[in-house]
C-alpha cells in the first residue's frame, strides 16, 4: 500500500505541474487576445496527451525495489 501511495504522490506532483504549466499558457494566450475555442480545444488536447504520457513513464519508472 505504501508503494501505491508513493506512486501517487509523484503522479499528483507531475500533475501539478502540468497544470500549472498550461495554465499559464492559456493566461499567456489569453493576455494576447487570441483565446478562442480553437486554442482552447488544442490547450486541452495537449494537456491529454500530457497526462497519459507522464502516467506511463511514472509507472514505468518508478522503483518498486527502492519503495518497498
Amino acid at each position: 500500500m505504501q508503494r501505491l501511495e508513493k506512486l501517487l504522490n509523484e503522479l499528483e506532483l507531475e500533475f501539478t505541474c502540468i497544470f500549472a504549466r498550461n495554465y499559464n499558457l492559456m493566461l499567456e494566450v489569453k493576455k494576447e487576445g487570441a483565446w478562442n475555442e480553437e486554442e482552447r480545444q488544442k490547450l486541452k488536447n495537449i494537456v491529454k496527451i500530457e497526462l497519459v504520457d507522464k502516467k506511463i513513464q511514472a509507472v514505468s519508472e518508478f522503483c518498486f525495489i527502492c519503495h518497498p
